[in-house]
């Protein structure tokens, strides 16, 4: 992800915990994913008290959005929580990494990136 776009979700959205070393290296994914990542921060932000949860993580894995997240007390747990962090995971499977365009779930990210993007990564 673009370092302005990251800069904004930092800013934005405490929740994203830029301190973990998890994110030392930033949003690990592209800027179609940008939307989903942001609504993932207004929707914890709405829905979790300050200091409950922290998000330590985003990445890509299989072509699905990983979002790691720590809990003040590592006893609580909460399938609201569970259920919203499923949602935005779902969503990244319907949605192409690098540009933002719908894809279906069942196809491949690889065939996906190539067909949509023909050009290697730089």
């Amino acid at each position: 992800m673009t370092p302005e776009k990251e800069e904004y979700l930092f800013k934005t959205y405490p929740i994203f915990d830029r301190n973990h070393e998890r994110f030392s290296t930033g949003f690990d994914c592209e800027d179609g994913w940008f939307n989903i990542v942001e609504g993932l921060g207004r929707r914890l932000t709405l829905t979790v008290k300050v200091n409950e949860l922290k998000v330590i993580g985003i990445r890509e894995k299989f072509g699905g959005l990983v979002i790691d997240v720590e809990y003040h007390d590592d006893n609580w747990s909460d399938q609201n929580i569970d259920s919203i962090l499923r949602a935005f995971y779902d969503s990244s499977l319907y949605t192409c990494e690098r540009c933002g365009a719908d894809k279906k779930p069942t196809e491949s990210h690889c065939k996906l990136m190539n067909a949509l993007h023909p050009n290697p990564r730089d």
